[in-house]
């Protein structure tokens, strides 16, 4: 399995540009804000009680993680290329849950310019830092029949341990490593439809599909004001990738910038 740049280039329209979609799609790295929002100091732990940083173990607005990586993907693979973040394009803050409780982000690497959701009071923050999928209208090797073929599909994307650490850091808190076992998901079984002309050389129409990679929620008490998450990939045999996300707690609807 290849990591691919985080090129937010015209991936839309072409056969060319929707196979460069989708290998940024299978290991596909959150990203947030400017290239100066590094990771540094303290060594990455396990989540500490005050790192603002939730595993794979809680529920969140009434969802497991897993649902929330699936339902992630369900969103993003019923958009077209020419609006879908995936491909640079599109609204990078999707949600999730009664009255959108949950925030879900797909943003872009540094040194892009930075991914900012607008939230509501009490609205908690799941991202994924590297995932893939697989499903029942791609052509091999991200094909599967059956939900056992898709999730053994998924999970094979990240068998091999192309990436040594995810760092995350909410607000410059404690440094958590999410590459392990708390943190990796595999998403249930869901069910998308695919759009005309749709991304990854799918066959339109309606598709079942299967998660999988690592990924993590942010504690739903975020104060009023600007939240800042900052992270890195560590990789075997190819350059870090930082990335952050700008979150602003405001009253009234939430949105982007």
């Amino acid at each position: 399995m290849r990591l691919a740049p985080f090129a937010a280039t015209a991936l839309r329209t072409s056969a060319r540009r929707r196979r460069a979609v989708r290998v940024v799609r299978r290991s596909a790295v959150v990203a947030m804000a400017a290239a100066m929002c590094m990771i540094a100091g303290s060594p990455a732990q396990a989540a500490p009680n005050d790192s603002g940083v939730v595993d794979a173990s809680k529920r969140v607005a009434g969802f497991t993680a897993g649902q929330l990586l699936g339902e992630e993907w369900r969103q993003l693979l019923e958009l077209p290329p020419n609006a879908n973040p995936l491909a640079g394009t599109g609204d990078n803050c999707l949600s999730a849950g009664h009255e959108d409780k949950v925030l879900i982000v797909w943003t872009t690497a540094a040194p892009t310019p930075p991914t900012v959701c607008n939230v509501k009071p009490g609205t908690a923050v799941f991202f994924f830092a590297l995932s893939g999928e697989c499903s029942s209208v791609e052509p091999p090797p991200f094909f599967g029949a059956t939900e056992e073929e898709q999730r053994d599909c998924a999970i094979e994307w990240f068998a091999n341990p192309f990436n040594r650490e995810i760092n995350l850091s909410l607000d410059g808190g404690p440094v958590v490593d999410i590459h392990q076992d708390p943190f990796r998901l595999v998403s249930p079984q869901g069910t998308t439809v695919f759009p005309e002309a749709p991304i990854f050389d799918a066959t339109p129409g309606r598709a079942t599909f299967v998660g999988s990679g690592w990924a993590a929620t942010v504690r739903h008490s975020l104060r009023p004001g600007r939240h800042v998450i900052n992270g890195e990939v560590v990789l075997n045999g190819a350059p870090t990738v930082r990335f952050s996300l700008v979150v602003k707690v405001v009253k009234g609807r939430g949105g982007h910038s």
